[in-house]
This record gives C-alpha cells, structure tokens and sequence, in this order.
C-alpha cells in the first residue's frame, strides 16, 4: 500500500509519462482544474491507466458515486470539525456537497472523504509522510454500521473492522502488532469473526494483515513495555486459550490486561510456568463478579492481581 499521492506540479511529464524524481512515477495524480475541482488517475510506470476510485466509495452493496471530485484544502468540514462529533456539513459553493472531497499538503494528498447529500462524512482515510515525503500508509477509514481502519508504521500495524450481520449481532476485530518480528501486542475480538472471516469484506486489501488473522493459531503475544491487551467474547475465550496455550504464545508476557476472562474453565492456569513462563502481572476490570476476582486471586498467590 505503498502509493504516492501527488499533485501533477510535483512530477514531470516527458513525452507524456509521468516522472518523479527522474524515475517513472507510480501511484495517484491529482490535476486542479477551475472551482477547486479535480481530474484523478491511477498512474503506472509513469503511464496514466484508469480513473482513481477512493477506497471510500467501495462499500459492501457496491460503489458510491461521485460527479464530481474537490479540493477542500481550505474549507474542509474536518477541520472545522474542532469537537470531532463528525456532524459538520462539507459546503462546497455554498451548499452541502456529496462526493469526494481531498486536503492537500504542499501537494500531498493527506486526506480523502466522501459525503452525503448532506454533506455528512461516510467515510475517511488519513494519509501520511515521512520527512522524507516517503508515504508510511497512515490510514484510517471507517464505515458505519462496517468500518474498517488500519494503520502502518515501520514497528507498529493497528487493523480493525466492525462488520453489523444485523442490529443484534456484530463481529469485530481490533489487533495491533509489530510486523518486522509478527508479535502481536493487543487483540479484541467479538464473536467467532476469526472462524467467520468477514473482515475479508473490508473493502481495502491488505493482505499482509490477512494472513496473519489466517494463522490465528500460530499468534506469538508480545513482551516488554506495557500490558498485553486481550479482550476476547468469553463464548470464544476458551477455545482460542487452548490452541494458543499448546503452541506456547504466551510464554515471554509478563503483564496481562484480559477481558473476558469469565470465560475461562481453569484460572490456575496463569501460575503454570509452562504456559505463562514470565507472567507476574494480570489487570481486569472491576465489574467482574466479586467472586470470580476472589477465586482468580486465590489460584494465582503469585502474580499481581490488578483491578481497575
């Protein structure tokens, strides 16, 4: 997902390719055209190839259309937005604006939304750039009642999805790793939603964050500064604990934050130093039933029991 994101003033047209930096440029090229709107392509190996569609027009029932596209640089509803309660209308000419809306910095695309015939935001990504003017995938998109964000840096990747079968029953994901060494340093789950898969219906492809959820069974939990997060559906809890305590994930966690512990058929089994090697440390939270704290306690006398 590596991509630039450029005005046309930034790169170099020879002979009608495009150039970055004297190498053929690959990524998206944004053309100002008269009333802050705009002419966006796809451009590979410095030839442009189809018209851009945002992520944020692909959605699960199909494709939401846009007459026409805007710069919003200097009067968009996101930043206006101050209090974030995302009820700030997108104007453009004085009246609310449904399509795609970009915001520049010196001519890098750093955000892209699209609004409704109100000019409500549906959806939104972030982008952002190194010093190096290198794009480091800082993305964060969300559709309601499914979103999906997902966010890169070179030693932290966060990808969640919210995925709404019907107003009673929603799965979600929400796990942050590091991808160099693949430990996995938080993870929230609700429902079965890593047997079911339906974050594949994310309309960004990130096959990287794909794969890893594919080997769920082989997740190695991280050590080192902070808690490792699990807040799991106490229907699934167990189930994931024992294929994760056979292949020994659990073995350099030293401080544990868990939900849906309740879950959970033997809390004796925090103390075995087979499976929690260095652990010395377990927070919940304190609307777990008194006597399930009084009996995790009592099963582990040698690990901190931290209740908040």
């Amino acid at each position: 997902m590596n991509i630039f994101r450029l005005k046309s003033n930034l790169l170099k047209n020879q002979d009608n390719r495009w150039f970055l930096q004297n190498q053929p440029y690959t990524g998206i090229i944004f053309f100002d055209k008269d009333d802050f709107q705009l002419d966006i392509f796809e451009v590979k190996n410095g030839y442009i190839t189809k018209p851009y569609i945002s992520p944020c027009q692909k959605t699960l029932t199909g494709l939401l259309a846009s007459p026409i596209s805007i710069d919003s640089s200097s009067f968009s509803n996101e930043e206006e937005d101050i209090y974030g309660c995302g009820m700030i209308p997108q104007l453009y000419q004085n009246q609310p604006y449904q399509g795609m809306s970009y915001t520049f910095i010196d001519g890098k695309c750093t955000y892209e939304s699209y609004t409704d015939k109100e000019g409500i935001t549906e959806s939104k990504i972030y982008w952002s750039y190194d010093r190096n003017n290198k794009i480091l995938d800082d993305l964060w998109q969300f559709e309601l009642p499914n979103y999906c964000c997902y966010y890169y840096r070179s030693d932290d990747v966060k990808f969640s999805y919210c995925h709404s079968y019907n107003y009673d029953y929603y799965e979600e994901i929400n796990i942050s790793y590091c991808p160099d060494k693949g430990l996995v340093k938080s993870l929230s789950l609700k429902g079965n939603i890593l047997k079911t898969k339906s974050y594949l219906n994310c309309p960004i492809n990130i096959i990287e964050v794909y794969n890893l959820l594919e080997n769920y069974n082989n997740f190695v939990f991280s050590h080192g500064r902070g808690h490792l997060v699990l807040e799991i559906d106490n229907n699934y809890i167990q189930e994931l604990f024992d294929i994760w305590l056979k292949n020994n994930s659990f073995n350099h966690v030293q401080s544990l934050y868990i939900k849906g512990i309740e879950g959970l058929i033997d809390l004796s089994i925090f103390s075995n130093k087979k499976y929690f090697y260095n652990l010395s440390e377990i927070t919940i939270d304190s609307e777990i039933n008194k006597l399930l704290i009084n009996e995790l306690k009592s099963k582990n006398p040698d690990i901190n029991i931290i209740i908040i």
